[in-house]
């Protein structure tokens, strides 16, 4: 049909942004030439001074490629029947001889191609925060504290995060809330019982058996001590009254004490008799009216328990007598309407009024060892030695009982913060989760020793803390029942943790130690990204980045009872190969000889290189070739680079975290494939690149390759659909394989998005800054090297971010031949941290990472297409954004936003696909020129190349459009809606591409499109986003381009480019993004029971142009 028409020497811009701009570039340069060519030459070819170059033919099909290459008297050098391409080395003088043969459609230079990564970063200003910062609530072991004396009961937590731990001779040390012992304390009048008790400001009153009271401030200084003159030791610990004036104080003889809190002065002391009331050993407690209550055991061969009411005066209310054999030894309990409740050992529990009188009792079938549960109902939870729940309604009757299937009952049971479950431990290692109305059982966590305290729960999460006898300490998911996160030690716990204001916990560890854990930094400290622990599977990390992304959440997670860490699943690591040192063969073992599938090698002509061995024994496979490529195993794979090694690493590494216990790979139990394409200086060509990606096509099924990861780039040159290694990575999707590749480092100016990651198809990742503070992202910036888009084809890139800065993976460093070091550990050994582990930043890491989490995904949901895949890791992407809710960075850098593992990988997402719209197979199948009958091009009487739109059809450009403003200074990058509004995503300095922002722009009042667009204070600035107005879409001669039935593609009937979502954007009214299902976050945390959120900040204004994959010097 008619076609339209380029002209020889009309250029529609000065840089080639858009398709039809890179395909004009090539019939300009070639149009005049005496041979009429059929394929598109890469314009590059021109300027070659060699007499031969090394390209990339594409053919009909690889045979006629290779056919055309002998005539003319060339190489060919691969066969790359993926793309129906090979490769090879011709004269230049034949190139335009070989494009005019019938049957070839493409001639690219065989294109150098590095790893990804990064260039010397810098740390952006943040905006201002709405939110803490924390996007996890995993804990790390911040101090310990050794009291060397023994413990008298859990720490008591003070009101600033700190905690105050007592012991038996007097021994009291205060911890202060980042880890350090605030102050340490011997105090006389012991030896001392009970826990220490402490007032809202923070004030410590403890009680010892010589009748002494201390009152200590918070800093550790005394603020007076007083000492009783009459009655016996005081074993039981200070009540303080609820306006905090008072303290009461009882002997063992039932002398009861009421001091002044703030002077230590006594106000009244009042002794309480009765028939054989025996000891006080217990705990008073005070009611919110100020009414006191004591209990006292009873005496004799058949105790009575004594149960007195005081008034806040000292004078006696009333006395209540259990029967015989019931002694009191726990303290009072104070329910709802003043209901006091009291357990006695043998088997009772008594609910009293506030006058005195009983109001029941309840008799259990065996001993009562611990206090009960109350409810805010006023319903009860009584533990029984047999291994028995009792559940009973306010007024005593029974709700229900549970019988444990195992184990017995000695200590509390415990409410969750909402009530609807209650947890019991039994001593043999069992804790049992109970619904609280029905008393059915919802689930039972078994540990390795006994469980000698009850679990502590966390108030707002509902996180189970739990120790047991041989020093192991979980934290459970309340949901169901699986370990969060683990802390393996030798002291046994015998206490119940505490947990403190600021989410710091207080665990008592054997007899005299307490252990603190707490939240992950929220700045570092300056401490070495890695050190050593007596575990060499063990290292202590600065940043797992594991936890950044909530990896750690997912691999707690079970699916057909085995945990999401990515195993059965392989991934495909084309680059510079891998290399295990003895010392991770050693610590690792079958881990390597399972999960490491193998290396295939196809740098230069694919020769294996001489092993230094004999190849008999264990080594007697260890190394094979094959016609194009070399074969290795774990014994004998190498990478003279490292960076190979380390993006291996990040997906699978089996090492974990000392502080956290995580897993320092995102995909732990993930299969590896090393697939070797760049050399020992990280470099390669298109035509290595493209023999990997085809053995990993070739063998998807034979090692079940699900995921392809590409942390390397090179240089944009072509249009996607023209360029080599784009088609060799759309065929591999189409082919099922999720292929996830770097944005590159050539940020952060605009359009700097390299091959492959400039591909529509696939997942193209950036990075993020974390800072050295994993899991919080308050402090989070994007780094200024990462690139940004649009793609010259006008797609929005990156899809996604992930952490890329200082990752700690794999790199051999020999401390005694640095020669046989990996390359970049020569070039930068104080990044190395051990023998075998080294910290990069790039987008080479981002990549790796989020290829982890695809992983983990297709472990979960092994159905997911490639589409779908993107569709879920970019719709549960957290973009920043502002205070006020809008877009922080354009999409353009920050793409959906990072990604987020939890809801990526468990939340209930609605179905979807990215590329919607777009048909792959299509796209590889056609090609962009009008010809005859004969395959040759059509020319108009001016011998200008004439474009089939019908071809064209078959290709996509993207929605970003750019137009220069008029004074030459910017570019504005914009898309069209779906209501036909323009919405800005950006504007960038014309001369290095950098992104200005919105004062600037503002301040210089641009006005664009010969002044139909101008850009005042007024227009609305929606976060990344300029919306211009609802000028509406009607530009036909001042942008530069003719979209609209004009030279371009023909998008839906011609109404311009209506987009649905081609890339997983739903461009609605220039608000932001549309997810499906409301996932849109604005704040909070993500936990297992819930969808949320945080934001995370930082301006992104730098002006400076760096150039890409040169290395990070902090």
């Amino acid at each position: 049909m008619a076609n339209n028409i380029m002209p020889k020497t009309t250029s529609l811009f000065s840089r080639k942004v858009f398709i039809l701009i890179l395909l004009m570039a090539f019939l300009v340069a070639f149009a005049s030439k005496s041979a009429p060519q059929t394929a598109y030459i890469d314009p590059s070819l021109a300027a070659q001074p060699q007499e031969t170059v090394s390209v990339i033919v594409t053919g009909n099909t690889s045979e006629t490629a290779a056919a055309a290459i002998s005539r003319l008297g060339g190489k060919v050098t691969s066969n790359l029947w993926l793309i129906n391409a090979v490769g090879a080395t011709i004269s230049t003088n034949k190139i335009y001889e070989l494009a005019a043969t019938p049957g070839i459609l493409s001639v690219v230079q065989n294109y150098g191609v590095k790893t990804a990564e990064a260039p010397s970063q810098t740390n952006d200003e943040n905006s201002p925060l709405t939110w803490d910062g924390w996007i996890t609530n995993r804990r790390i072991k911040k101090a310990s504290f050794d009291l060397f004396d023994t413990l008298v009961s859990s720490p008591a937590p003070l009101p600033d995060g700190g905690m105050v731990s007592l012991g038996q001779n007097g021994t009291l040390v205060i911890g202060d809330t980042n880890g350090s012992e605030r102050a340490r304390l011997n105090l006389s009048g012991g030896p001392y019982k009970s826990r220490p008790t402490i007032a809202s400001d923070g004030t410590i009153f403890v009680a010892g058996e010589s009748r002494v009271v201390y009152a200590i401030r918070p800093d550790g200084t005394t603020l007076w001590d007083y000492t009783a003159k009459d009655g016996a030791s005081f074993q039981s610990g200070v009540a303080i009254a609820p306006d905090e004036s008072r303290l009461y104080v009882s002997t063992t003889d039932r002398w009861v004490y009421a001091l002044n809190a703030t002077t230590g002065q006594q106000l009244w002391r009042f002794k309480t008799n009765g028939d054989k009331p025996g000891q006080v050993i217990a705990t008073p407690v005070v009611d919110t009216n100020g009414t006191v209550y004591i209990a006292s055991s009873g005496q004799g061969k058949d105790p009575k328990g004594h149960l007195f009411a005081l008034d806040a005066n000292g004078n006696l209310l009333w006395t209540f007598v259990a029967d015989k054999k019931k002694p009191f030894e726990l303290s009072p309990q104070i329910g709802p309407n003043g209901t006091v409740y009291i357990a006695s050992l043998e088997k009772s529990v008594y609910a009293v009024n506030a006058d005195g009188s009983l109001k029941f009792r309840f008799d259990t079938s065996s001993k009562i060892h611990a206090q009960p549960a109350i409810a805010s109902d006023g319903s009860l939870y009584v533990a029984a030695e047999s291994g028995t729940l009792y559940a009973l309604n306010g007024d005593g009757t029974v709700k229900f009982i549970y019988q444990a299937p195992t184990g017995s009952f000695w200590t509390s049971p415990v409410l969750s913060p909402d009530e609807a479950m209650v947890y019991v431990a039994a001593k043999e290692g069992k804790l049992f989760a109970i619904d609280a109305n029905t008393g059915t059982q919802l689930w039972m966590y078994t540990t390795n020793g006994d469980l000698l305290a009850s679990p502590g729960v966390e108030p707002q999460t509902g996180w189970l803390h739990l120790g047991n006898s041989v020093g192991r300490y979980a934290i459970i998911n309340p949901v169901n029942g699986l370990d969060l996160q683990v802390f393996d030690g030798t002291d046994a716990i015998t206490l119940t943790p505490v947990l403190a204001p600021k989410d710091n916990v207080f665990v008592p560890l054997g007899l005299q130690k307490v252990e603190m854990l707490g939240r992950l930094p929220d700045h570092w400290d300056g401490r070495p990204d890695v050190l050593p622990t007596e575990d060499k599977k063990v290292w202590q990390l600065v940043n797992p980045v594991a936890v950044d992304i909530g990896a750690d959440i997912v691999h707690s997670t079970t699916i057909n009872d085995k945990p999401i860490t990515g195993e059965g699943v392989t991934v495909a690591v084309v680059d510079t190969g891998v290399y295990f040192s003895d010392e991770v063969k050693q610590e690792l073992g079958q881990q390597v000889v399972k999960l490491f599938v193998g290396q295939v090698d196809f740098v230069g002509d694919g020769t294996c290189p001489d092993p230094g061995i004999k190849l008999n024994g264990k080594f007697k496979n260890a190394m094979v070739q094959y016609s194009n490529y070399c074969w290795t195993n774990h014994y004998l794979s190498f990478d003279r680079y490292g960076h190979g090694s380390h993006v291996a690493g990040i997906i699978w590494n089996n090492f974990r975290d000392y502080n956290t216990g995580v897993y320092m790979g995102i995909a732990p139990k993930a299969n590896i494939l090393s697939v070797r394409v760049l050399d020992d200086n990280g470099q390669g060509t298109y035509e290595d690149v493209i023999e990997g990606v085809q053995f990993v096509v070739e063998n998807k099924d034979v090692y079940n390759i699900r995921v392809m990861n590409l942390s390397l780039s090179g240089e944009a040159t072509t249009p996607y659909f023209v360029d080599p290694l784009n088609r060799a990575v759309e065929a591999a999707w189409a082919n099922g394989i999720v292929v996830v590749a770097a944005a590159g480092n050539s940020g952060p100016g605009a359009e700097s998005v390299t091959v492959p990651g400039n591909d529509p198809y696939v997942i193209t990742v950036g990075s993020v800054n974390s800072n050295r503070t994993p899991g919080y992202w308050a402090d989070d910036t994007l780094p200024t090297w990462s690139s940004a888009g649009p793609t010259k084809d006008g797609f929005v890139k990156p899809d996604v971010l992930a952490p890329g800065t200082q990752i700690v993976s794999f790199m051999y460093n020999d401390h005694d031949n640095m020669a046989e070091s990996a390359k970049l550990v020569q070039e930068h050994p104080d990044y190395s941290a051990s023998m075998s582990l080294f910290r990069m930043n790039g987008t080479s890491m981002s990549t790796a990472v989020t290829s982890g989490v695809v992983a983990l995904m297709l472990q979960a949901h092994s159905e997911l297409t490639p589409d779908q895949v993107k569709h879920r890791l970019m719709i549960t992407a957290v973009p920043a954004i502002t205070a006020d809710g809008n877009l922080l960075h354009s999409p353009l850098q920050q793409g959906a936003g990072r990604i987020w593992a939890p809801a990526a990988v468990l939340a209930n997402i609605p179905d979807g696909n990215a590329n919607a719209g777009m048909d792959i197979q299509a796209d590889l199948a056609h090609g962009w020129l009008l010809r005859d009958e004969n395959g040759n091009p059509v020319l108009d009487e001016n011998e200008n190349y004439l474009l089939d739109e019908n071809e064209l059809a078959y290709h996509y450009q993207g929605p970003v459009r750019r137009m220069m403003s008029a004074d030459g200074q910017a570019y504005l990058y914009y898309v069209e809606n779906t209501e036909g509004q323009l919405v800005a995503l950006g504007v960038a300095n014309t001369t290095d591409m950098s992104w200005l922002n919105y004062d600037a722009v503002t301040e210089a009042n641009m006005s664009f499109s010969d002044g139909q667009l101008s850009w005042t204070a007024n227009d609305l600035w929606a976060g990344g986003y300029y919306y211009l107005g609802g000028v509406g879409y009607y530009y036909l001669g001042g942008v530069g381009y003719y979209y609209l039935g004009g030279v371009g593609y023909y998008y839906l009937g011609g109404v311009g480019y209506y987009y649905l979502g081609g890339v997983g954007y739903y461009y609605l009214g220039g608000v932001g993004y549309y997810y499906l299902g409301g996932v849109a976050w604005s704040g909070g945390y993500y936990y297992l029971g819930g969808v949320n959120s945080p934001t995370w900040t930082s301006d992104f204004t730098s002006t400076s142009s760096i150039s890409s994959t040169t290395w990070v010097d902090d």
